[in-house]
């Protein structure tokens, strides 16, 4: 194939979403959640892109967009966001917040420029709204959770999905593409048990398995008592910084004391005395300093030695 021909194929494949079909889509996807369309291992099963087109064609007659390559790589590209937000609010990263009125990520500039140098995925969310952000906390954040965003199970096998439409047309008892979207959880492949409950209250029709998930949830609450062990421990550090930062500033005041006294004309004796007095009390050191001119200083002095029977 030669360059142009290359060319015309990739233009062919690019297709800009607009945030109504963004929309769409994710509804769809909290669709396939609630009718099981999600397998054991976190992925969905072979055919959902095609489930979907079918949806989004439902929502916008006339629709252009294919499971392969635009619903496919728009899924993929959402998973991805959805995840470099996800890490920059987690507990290895520091200094970001979460906008929920303009669901967007708060962070300043320097931050998160060093923080897309080891994390590529995350270029381009900077004051960029993620409207979709909770609701795909639903479809992906097990996942997260889990670890399997780490690798790319959105999709299982492309040959898979080929197979099963292929079973489809054959006449087996494969995905219906033809049906309305009434339709839409007859749709799901009979690879289920018969143990089966619904993924939400409230919804009826669609049906998963159940699956056990204590210990997700115990793996859950440990990573959360971590992460706030981890907070704690950052905090702590902060103040303990605080501490040595006033005392040091305080150590290098003390080292000023005698030759500040010996510039507002005291007598030696009050120096000395002066000198030991403030240098003894940390507060007393902070108060001195606080006395912008030398009037005040000396003033600060005179009733300090007066009130401590010195004068």
């Amino acid at each position: 194939m030669d360059g142009s021909s290359e060319n015309q194929s990739v233009k062919a494949t690019k297709r800009q979403w607009t945030a109504e079909e963004d929309a769409v889509l994710v509804q769809g996807l909290l669709k396939l959640v609630d009718d099981g369309w999600k397998a054991d291992a976190g992925s969905f099963k072979p055919g959902y892109t095609k489930v979907l087109e079918k949806y989004i064609l439902n929502k916008f007659p006339g629709c252009t967009l294919k499971a392969n390559p635009h619903i496919e790589s728009r899924v993929k590209r959402l998973k991805s966001q959805y995840s470099a937000i996800k890490d920059m609010l987690g507990p290895s990263a520091s200094g970001f917040g979460w906008d929920d009125t303009r669901k967007m990520i708060i962070v300043e500039k320097e931050i998160y420029s060093q923080w897309c140098k080891s994390h590529p995925t995350a270029i381009g969310l900077f004051g960029k709204p993620f409207p979709h952000f909770d609701s795909l906390d639903i479809v992906f954040g097990k996942d997260k959770a889990s670890g399997n965003a780490a690798e790319d199970t959105v999709d299982m096998p492309t040959q898979m999905e080929k197979e099963q439409f292929a079973s489809t047309h054959g006449g087996g008892s494969g995905i219906d593409l033809d049906d309305d979207e009434d339709d839409f959880v007859s749709q799901i492949p009979e690879t289920q048990t018969a143990n089966t409950t619904n993924y939400r209250t409230g919804k009826r029709g669609g049906k998963r398995v159940k699956h056990n998930d204590d210990g997700s949830d115990s793996f859950l609450t440990s990573v959360n008592k971590l992460s706030e062990c981890f907070a704690s421990g950052v905090e702590n550090m902060k103040q303990l910084s605080s501490c040595f930062m006033h005392e040091k500033v305080t150590a290098e005041r003390r080292n000023q004391i005698v030759s500040i006294l010996n510039e507002i004309g005291l007598s030696d004796d009050d120096v000395v005395m002066a000198s030991m007095l403030i240098t003894k009390d940390n507060n007393l050191c902070d108060c001195f300093f606080s006395m912008n001119t030398p009037e005040l200083r000396k003033k600060f002095v005179v009733m300090l030695l007066r009130n401590n029977g010195f004068q």
